[in-house]
């Protein structure tokens, strides 16, 4: 195979200073010439990668802030009607949950008085006025406005119902069913 024969440099004489090769200058790691002052395309695409990243965890938890409490306060409304049920079944006693709406409140009790709270060992009571997660979540009603429901030695409600919390615009039901005392959360469409 043949190559092509390799031009020779020409003899004449060049200017002073003349050179086959570029002045010294600074290159990045994609080999772009840096500018004075300038950035390079690494670098601007970082910076955007970044405040994307940023931008990612915290707008979806400013704007989601009242969706999550609702959220929040109703799972822990389900959660402690369903310990009172599993409660009532264990000591074989009634036990009560009392809701007081003016009062952003819930309690749990049986006959003998308030039950303690298995973590805090304080008295049973949940009050979302005072409680920072929680402040801004309304309890808007409680069983069609009996605001109580109590669980018998065998689990079974008093009565049916629903107790209705919102935050904003966010609003969840959490229901008891009257028959097998089965608590669901739903949420409205807002």
């Amino acid at each position: 195979m043949l190559y092509p024969k390799r031009q020779e440099r020409s003899s004449a004489p060049r200017p002073s200073g003349f050179t086959d090769r570029l002045p010294f200058s600074r290159r990045s790691a994609l080999g772009y010439r840096l500018s004075n002052g300038g950035y390079t395309v690494v670098e601007v695409v970082a910076v955007a990668l970044v405040i994307a990243i940023i931008a990612a965890v915290v707008v979806p938890y400013l704007a989601g802030a009242n969706d999550s409490a609702a959220m929040a306060g109703a799972r822990m409304v389900a959660s402690d009607l369903q310990y009172a049920q599993d409660a009532a079944i264990v000591t074989q006693t009634n036990v009560t949950v009392t809701f007081d709406v003016g009062d952003e409140s819930y309690s749990l009790s049986n006959q003998s008085g308030a039950l303690i709270h298995p973590i805090t060992k304080n008295v049973y009571t949940i009050d979302f006025a005072t409680d920072r997660d929680l402040s801004g979540l309304d309890i808007v009603s409680a069983f069609g406005g009996i605001g109580s429901v109590t669980f018998d030695p065998t689990g079974d409600p008093s009565a049916g119902g629903t107790v209705v919390l919102q935050a904003g615009d966010q609003t969840y039901r959490v229901m008891v069913d009257a028959v097998t005392g089965t608590v669901t959360v739903t949420v409205e469409a807002s």
